[in-house]
């Protein structure tokens, strides 16, 4: 548990046995005053709605030891980040990071590295002696064939990369990426670089798309205060960038920051994710079939937390619908880049693939045991409200355990929490509830000792998981017992619901947890 606080305490009951307690049961609620309305903010009428998946199927494409060796070349850091490509002889050039150079190649979407054409291309004419400047994404001008690649760069603190602050710049080949001549950057984090600040200031890979003349440019970006926006967005339009870069330069970029707009150069930005969840690299879309931007997110788990691949939607870029998982893995994996079957580089249809790589946990060295996979996606074309019930039937209903649970299981239709500790908490799926239409949750569950629960939550106006913003409730060893938690009066409940984090015993304590629920 966090620091104690006065909270809204929550009214439980006692509940009789299993047999029983579908006609017996009544929660018992304390009243609430009604909240006054702000004036200044108008209602949230409707919850954020998350694509709905048909299917996810993922093979490899190269195992280990091929990835590494394609063309009888060192390829071993391939693909270090976001895969660019262009149509080529009836195949596709394709361009990615290989470590801290570009690995260049020639295939199909089934075989991107049949052929290597140069496993240490470099960007000619840096601006200034990065440690590592590669990409990446690509953009081909139709009228003059130029092609920008966005690349990103770093520079490493004590010399060996594991610490490092990163930056996005623009690179032009006029030979079909044969070469790429270095025009300058055009994004850099707010806060500057720090030699002692943590690991690491990372920008992402600088995947983009276009609507209606617009480059929409996703990033990470590291604000003065040292927070850390975990998905930002930059715009420019497309003419102004071409015309730049013809001749030999970067035009202005800007990043979204508070309904405005600030430089691409040191300006701040704003989450696009309720809550700022975090992520890793993820590759951007606009999808045909839902008439809306998608974006695979890659995010490292830890611990007993499982790395995720999600899948998000928008329908104007700025704002993103909650998470649906496409994949979960006890492994790192990272570096997605959603590619249309067809070839087209910025929109995609019902079926598209996602690249990425995964590495086993057990390996001794990052990138040895590290396979390049793709996972063919199929969407229902439907866009639906994020579960708000969670029965624990058969499974964890896409709740994760965080800290001092090993791990949960179902048992006789209940989730059962064996903490090692006396802080264990787990965390729910994502959202994107609107708060004024879910107030109280619901929790039915019997501890083995009595103690404290507490229910965390972000949302629109609460970014992280904070004391703050929480509330808890006395838990009662012994029977069955439902608590009602009464959350609408919590500081930050306002807007739409990001995550719940729920503690859900301050003890170490086997706790059985029947189902827990967002009611109105």
């Amino acid at each position: 548990m966090m620091g104690c606080q006065p909270t809204t305490p929550a009214a439980e009951e006692e509940v009789p046995p299993e047999e029983t307690r579908a006609a017996e049961e009544t929660p018992v609620e304390e009243e609430t005053p009604p909240a006054e309305p702000e004036p200044t903010a108008p209602p949230i009428l409707e919850s954020l709605l998350m694509p709905e998946i048909a299917s996810a199927e993922s093979q490899i494409i190269y195992p280990q030891e091929q990835r590494a060796t394609l063309g009888g070349q060192d390829m071993l850091f391939w693909p270090d980040g976001n895969i660019g490509f262009i149509p080529m002889d009836g195949q596709y050039r394709f361009f990615a990071a290989n470590g801290t150079v570009i690995g260049r190649t020639v295939g199909t979407f089934d075989d991107p590295g049949a052929t290597v054409e140069d496993s240490r291309q470099v960007i000619q004419g840096l601006s200034r002696d990065f440690d590592y400047a590669a990409g990446g994404p690509i953009y081909r001008d139709p009228e003059t064939g130029m092609l920008l690649m966005f690349y990103h760069a770093e520079d490493h603190f004590g010399g060996n990369g594991v610490v490092f602050h990163a930056f996005i710049g623009l690179a032009a080949s006029h030979d079909d990426g044969e070469t790429f001549q270095d025009l300058g950057l055009i994004l850099t984090t707010n806060a500057e670089p720090d030699v002692n600040a943590r690991c690491c200031a990372d920008m992402g890979g600088a995947t983009f798309t276009i609507r209606d003349g617009i480059f929409y440019l996703y990033f990470r970006d590291r604000m003065q205060s040292g927070e850390d926006i975990q998905l930002a967005v930059a715009t420019a339009p497309v003419d102004e960038v071409v015309e730049a870069a013809l001749n030999g330069a970067t035009s202005e970029w800007f990043k979204y920051f508070s309904g405005g707009q600030e430089p691409g150069l040191g300006g701040r930005s704003s989450p696009l994710e309720v809550g700022n969840p975090p992520t890793g690299w993820f590759s951007v879309s606009y999808n045909t079939a839902l008439d809306r931007f998608i974006m695979a997110i890659a995010r490292h788990g830890f611990l007993t937390d499982p790395s995720e691949l999600v899948l998000i939607a928008s329908e104007d870029g700025y704002n993103w619908s909650p998470r649906t998982v496409l994949r979960e893995c006890d492994c790192q994996l990272t570096y997605p880049t959603i590619i249309s079957p067809d070839g087209n580089p910025f929109e995609t249809g019902d079926t598209f693939y996602v690249y990425y790589v995964t590495t086993d946990p057990t390996a001794q060295y990052r990138w040895h045991a590290t396979p390049l996979s793709r996972m063919t996606v199929t969407l229902t074309g439907e866009m639906v409200e994020s579960p708000h019930e969670w029965e624990f039937e058969a499974d964890a209903e896409g709740w994760a355990a965080l800290n001092q649970i090993p791990s949960m299981e179902v048992s006789d239709g209940a989730l059962v929490v064996d903490p090692t500790g006396n802080d264990p908490y787990m965390q729910s799926p994502a959202l994107g509830l609107n708060t004024e239409a879910y107030t109280t949750i619901e929790v039915r569950m019997r501890s083995e000792a009595n103690g404290n629960g507490q229910f965390f939550f972000t949302s629109t106006d609460a970014r992280g998981i904070s004391e703050a913003n929480s509330v808890r409730f006395p838990v009662r060893s012994g029977e069955w017992n439902i608590y009602t938690v009464e959350m609408a009066d919590a500081p930050g409940w306002s807007g739409y619901l990001g995550i719940l984090r729920f503690d859900p015993i301050d003890q170490q304590a086997r706790v059985e947890i029947d189902y827990i629920r967002l009611l109105p």
